[in-house]
């Protein structure tokens, strides 16, 4: 809870104790995503005025300004935090979820939908960074969360706006779930080629160890192939036999 005193100035100032860290932002959704940059090393500045081309000073403060990122997080240079809900409200007014449904798994952009479109429509709020991104031809990324595995989030580019499930940045327990499940997936095929690999030298030291037996005629009875493991039926297979064991050989590998 924060705490008061007073002064010899009649002023009452209060402070905050723990929850001080916030005061510098807006929301705890910004505070959240200002851990997570820096957590990233990501080098950002709050709340700084962006420039059109041309030099002139735009009156609009984009929540977080990027300075530099890694590649691999797709972070461009404006980042905006808004409730989750609106970007939902967005979903729904695109017809993405009856569409695509609520977990779609690739991003999916909507054409002809400007800043203007977006504020006569009730989406006031996310009109800005879509006018934003107009003004300086250049994406602006909208979340409402982060550090979600499928959370929900916008890219208003000038052109278009990006719906997205698995953005690398706001996405981080999802993007570390599909790693580790492409890790394993190699780890498993490794394995597999493996085993592969020790299969066909056994069979082919087997189908080796069979040709320098006696030749007792075919097969009587269904068989597989020692060399390949084919099914041959009776009468289809070389009959061997080397010291005192029975094997069947399809004309393939015979020859």
């Amino acid at each position: 809870m924060p705490s008061s005193s007073d002064t010899s100035d009649g002023v009452v100032r209060i402070s905050l104790g723990a929850t001080a860290g916030i005061g510098r932002f807006r929301s705890s959704l910004e505070q959240r995503v200002a851990n997570e940059l820096t957590a990233l090393a990501v080098e950002w500045e709050y709340e700084k005025y962006p420039q059109m081309p041309s030099g002139q000073r735009i009156n609009y403060l984009p929540d977080f300004f990027i300075s530099s990122a890694k590649p691999e997080l797709r972070l461009p240079r404006w980042i905006e935090c808004k409730p989750q809900d609106f970007l939902y409200r967005l979903r729904v007014f695109c017809e993405i979820d009856r569409r695509f449904g609520e977990y779609f798994e690739n991003p999916i952009a909507v054409e002809d939908c400007d800043h203007t479109l977006l504020a006569i429509n009730g989406f006031t709020e996310l009109s800005k960074p879509k006018k934003l991104a107009e003004w300086l031809n250049e994406p602006v990324l909208v979340i409402g969360a982060v550090g979600g595995t499928k959370t929900l989030s916008l890219e208003m580019r000038p052109s278009e706006i990006v719906f997205e499930r698995f953005h690398p940045f706001v996405n981080q327990a999802g993007v570390k779930k599909a790693q580790e499940k492409i890790e394993r997936e190699k780890r498993y095929e490794a394995q597999r080629l493996q085993y592969q690999q020790e299969q066909r030298l056994r069979r082919s030291n087997l189908l080796s160890y069979a040709l320098q037996g006696k030749k007792c005629g075919v097969n009587k009875r269904p068989s597989t192939c020692c060399g390949c493991d084919t099914w041959l039926p009776a009468g289809h297979g070389s009959l061997r036999l080397n010291e005192g064991r029975w094997f069947v050989v399809c004309h393939q590998c015979r020859s």
